[in-house]
């Protein structure tokens, strides 16, 4: 009988967030066995849980990946863990749910796994998602100990060899994909229901570019749905190393949809800021951060939004989540409430004039009007741009590329054409037209001429 109802299995390398990852996962979930499955060459040296380390798989070839990395290392930590119900992740994400074992609970029939639709689809066979899994001990066994090595003679993406492997060799089921999909897997929202906050997501933005074009959630609990453009992260990166030179030593960073806040909150506490409370998707309780003589994150308390007293912030930004609010106008009296005298805010909002926008969600916000609302209640200091809508434009695909697409999806569901001959010149010159396309999205004076992708508003409070 498992001596803990909850457990989280980290399987991979010791990354750079690893272990400000692990003090996260130990404050929100107190009670879980946490267990680090990871490889001899790794140091572990400053990381505090249970751990494990295995021999570094050899690459297979012609063609390698993960594959047998994660089958080692998820059975060697599955050997290791003692828990009910397990919640096996990464070791370069945060999963910021602190009620993700409960979510679990009410949504997940216990004969399947709870995955993120992200990296999930049903027009591409067996492809369930392998950012994570959550499941009972009983059936997470079963997904990883039948499991033969990939050999590496054919091009194929892990998560499709692993969900491929668990329904046809070990459950038996040749039904098509995409009606027995969910039989075995219970699909939530990877930003909104995991709270997934990724490293490469983070900091390669190829990656990014790449992961999140066009993936819309609709957000728990508000009737708004919202676009994963597919420069959020660049452009919340800028805003962010922008904003370091506003800030005071206490900052409130509020945000709606995307998970940056562990990014976010450390650099941001790497300039003058000594705390700093996150509130997202409107939520009522805040975290504070606060860094530790080593550099590293702590999580001090956590705290119910209107229990905040007045003048209690230095800075207050508010980034990409204005145009989600039912009531602009109360949420920013609500900000002017909570800023110190002389204190900063700082305010970006999508540019969601008709001309450029295709959600029908958010709040039509064309510059005007944002600033009509935003002088309704502070000082304007500054006006900037992010992005120019001219620069987007050179992102839209060519006629020849859609159709080649097409053909792909049609005849090579696989992909294995598609890696064998294709993938090495697709991936040259998506880098080139990358760094030729590239957006610069560091904040510029707005003026009447500019059309910006985002708004950035820096205002102050009263004396």
């Amino acid at each position: 009988m498992p001596n803990h109802k909850y457990g989280i299995l980290l399987q991979g390398r010791v990354s750079l967030w690893l272990k400000d990852i692990i003090t996260e996962y130990k404050s929100n979930f107190p009670e879980a066995h946490i267990v680090l499955s990871t490889w001899n060459t790794e140091d572990v040296s400053k990381i505090d849980c249970d751990i494990i380390q295995s021999e570094l798989p050899v690459s297979t070839y012609p063609h390698s990946n993960t594959t047998n990395h994660q089958i080692i290392g998820v059975n060697a930590g599955l050997k290791k863990i003692n828990a009910e119900i397990i919640l096996k992740c990464r070791t370069d994400q945060f999963i910021h749910n602190k009620k993700i074992f409960e979510l679990f609970n009410d949504n997940c029939p216990l004969n399947k796994i709870m995955i993120p639709d992200l990296g999930t689809t049903l027009d591409d066979d067996y492809r369930a998602s392998d950012f994570c899994q959550l499941a009972t001990s009983k059936i997470l066994n079963k997904f990883w100990n039948n499991i033969t090595f990939y050999d590496g003679k054919y091009a194929i993406s892990p998560e499709i060899y692993l969900a491929k492997n668990y329904v046809v060799n070990f459950m038996k089921n040749t039904k098509p994909w995409n009606k027995i999909m969910n039989s075995y897997f219970h699909i939530m929202k990877y930003h909104s229901d995991f709270q997934i906050e990724f490293e490469k997501l983070a900091n390669d933005e190829r990656y990014v570019n790449l992961l999140t074009v066009n993936h819309i959630e609709q957000i728990k609990n508000h009737n708004k749905k919202f676009r994963v453009k597919s420069h959020f992260f660049q452009s919340q990166k800028s805003r962010i190393k922008f904003s370091k030179k506003y800030v005071g030593e206490k900052v409130l960073l509020c945000t709606y949809g995307i998970n940056t806040q562990y990014a976010s909150s450390k650099s941001i506490l790497n300039s003058n800021c000594n705390e700093i409370w996150n509130r997202k998707n409107f939520e009522e309780d805040l975290t504070q951060r606060k860094l530790n003589s080593e550099n590293d994150i702590e999580f001090e308390k956590e705290v119910n939004f209107e229990n905040i007293s007045e003048n209690s912030f230095d800075s207050i930004l508010s980034f990409e989540e204005i145009q989600f609010h039912n009531d602009p106008d109360l949420l920013l009296k609500t900000y002017k409430k909570l800023l110190k005298p002389n204190g900063v805010l700082i305010i970006s909002s999508s540019n969601n004039s008709n001309e450029i926008s295709d959600s029908e969600e958010e709040v039509n916000f064309e510059k005007q009007k944002l600033l009509k609302i935003i002088k309704s209640n502070f000082t304007i200091i500054d006006e900037y741009y992010q992005g120019n809508i001219s620069e987007n434009k050179k992102f839209n695909q060519s006629s020849s590329k859609v159709l080649l697409k097409k053909i792909l999806d049609k005849f090579d569901k696989r992909m294995i054409f598609y890696k064998l001959y294709l993938q090495p010149k697709v991936t040259k010159q998506r880098e080139k037209n990358y760094e030729k396309n590239r957006i610069d999205f560091t904040p510029k004076i707005l003026d009447s001429d500019q059309i910006g992708l985002y708004f950035l508003i820096i205002v102050k409070g009263n004396a």
